[in-house]
């Protein structure tokens, strides 16, 4: 079995292991143009931010933001969705500049710096704000 296939194992194992954290059961790996990308559904972000927006409202914001369709996010007509990469997530997270938002984010850099471990290799920031 070749490194890049177990590291994928490694990772997908670890995404789908994520537990004390607001993004337990959120993340999700999709392949895209022939690789496994970390994907986020719009409908579960929202939901997990709060927004006192509604979801349709929430869509726009990704699809008339400066994001590129197809690379950062995608849209899931047959769901009603939008597949959003991390690094959209961020974005749209950054642009909510809500409280929630900013903990969600927080926590989320903290997953990428571990690797998507599920280990507490450092803390969030939003306790030290």
């Amino acid at each position: 079995m070749s490194q890049q296939h177990m590291g994928d194992r490694r990772m997908n194992h670890s995404i789908e292991q994520i537990s004390q954290t607001p993004w337990q059961g959120q993340l999700h790996r999709h392949p895209i143009d022939g690789k496994r990308r970390i994907m986020v559904w719009a409908s579960a972000l929202h939901r997990v931010i709060q927004s006192a927006q509604s979801f349709e409202d929430f869509k726009k914001v990704v699809t008339e933001s400066p994001l590129r369709n197809e690379i950062d996010y995608h849209v899931q007509p047959n769901r009603n969705d939008i597949r959003l990469t991390i690094s959209a997530v961020q974005a749209v997270l950054v642009l909510d500049n809500s409280p929630t938002s900013w903990q969600l984010h927080h926590a989320l850099c903290d997953l990428i710096h571990r690797g998507f471990s599920n280990t507490e290799g450092s803390k969030s920031h939003a306790n030290h704000h």
